[in-house]
C-alpha cells in the first residue's frame, strides 16, 4: 500500500479517501476527509459525499471547498462496473495523477507544488485501475508503447505482492509477443497468490492454446469454470478445444450444454 511502503512520502494538506481506507490511514496517523463514523457527520454531509461518487459537479464543489491534495480510493467492489466511483472524475481531470494501484485500491495526487516530485517518480500514464480487470489497455495501447506499458505493469506487480491483475496483464502481453516462458512465470505467480481465482487458469488455457497443447488447455478451462462456480462457461469454445485434443466424447458433452 502506497503510504505503508518504507519509502512512504509525507504529503501535507488535505486527503480524501473512501471510508474503507480511512481507518487504515488514521491508524498510520494520517488525517482523512471522511471515515466510517456515519452518525458523526450528519445526513447532509454524507449525502453530498456519496453523491460526489458519480456526480462530477458535486465532486468539484467538494474539491473547491476543502482543497484536497490526494485521494485514496477503495474501488475493488466496483471493478466489474462501467466506471469507478470517484475515480471517474480523477481520471478525467488533468490536475490529478495516478501514482499507485493494486487489485483493490488506488492513490491519486493532485499536481500541487508539494506533490510534483512524487508524481514525477511514480505517475502511471497508460494504466488505469479499471484496466486491471479488462484487456482495454492492451487494445488501446499502440504497439510502439508496449514496452512502456510493460514497465508500468511490472511496477504495479512489484508494488503489492498480494495483487495478481497486473501480472495477468503482463502475461497477456507476453503471450501476444511469443514470450511464453515469461507469460508462464506471471501466470504461475498469480495462481500461487490466489489459488481460488479462475482468472490465472483461464489465461493458462490461452497460453496452452497458443502452443496447441489442446488437452492441457481443455483441463485448464474446466478448472477455470469450476472456480468460477460453473457459470459463464463458453461451452462451444471448450468443445472445440477438446475436439482438437481428440477427446470427442468431451467435445460432444460440451456441445450439448450450449
Amino acid at each position: 500500500f502506497f503510504f505503508k511502503q518504507k519509502t512512504a512520502y509525507e504529503i501535507p494538506k488535505r486527503d480524501w479517501s473512501s471510508d474503507v481506507c480511512s481507518s487504515d490511514l488514521e491508524f498510520h496517523g494520517r488525517k482523512v476527509f471522511v471515515d466510517t463514523r456515519n452518525v458523526e457527520y450528519g445526513y447532509a454531509f454524507l449525502k453530498r459525499t456519496f453523491d460526489a461518487a458519480s456526480d462530477r459537479a458535486v465532486w468539484n464543489d467538494l474539491d473547491r471547498d476543502y482543497g484536497f491534495s490526494y485521494a485514496v480510493v477503495w474501488y475493488g467492489p466496483f471493478a466489474n462496473g462501467p466506471a469507478l466511483p470517484y475515480i471517474v472524475h480523477l481520471e478525467a481531470d488533468p490536475k490529478w495523477a495516478l501514482v499507485y494501484a493494486d487489485d483493490r485500491s488506488a492513490v491519486y495526487l493532485k499536481k500541487t507544488p508539494d506533490n510534483l516530485a512524487t508524481i514525477a517518480r511514480h505517475q502511471y500514464f497508460l494504466v488505469k485501475p479499471l484496466d486491471l480487470y479488462s484487456s482495454g489497455v492492451l487494445q488501446r495501447t499502440p504497439r510502439a508503447q508496449l514496452a512502456q506499458l510493460e514497465q508500468e505493469l511490472i511496477r504495479l506487480a512489484a508494488a503489492d505482492a498480494n495483487s495478481i491483475q497486473a501480472r495477468l496483464l503482463l502475461a497477456q502481453i507476453y503471450i501476444q509477443v511469443y514470450r511464453h516462458d515469461d507469460a508462464l512465470t506471471q501466470i504461475r505467480a498469480g495462481m500461487a497468490t490466489e489459488p481460488r481465482s479462475y482468472r490465472p487458469h483461464e489465461l493458462m488455457a490461452a497460453l496452452l492454446v497458443k502452443q496447441e497443447k489442446w488437452a492441457d488447455a481443455g483441463r485448464e478451462l474446466e478448472t477455470a469454470m469450476d472456480l468460477a462456480g460453473g457459470t459463464g462457461g463458453n461451452y462451444g469454445y471448450l468443445a472445440d478445444v477438446f475436439e482438437k485434443a481428440g477427446d470427442h466424447a468431451k467435445a460432444a458433452q460440451y456441445r450439448g450444454m450450449r
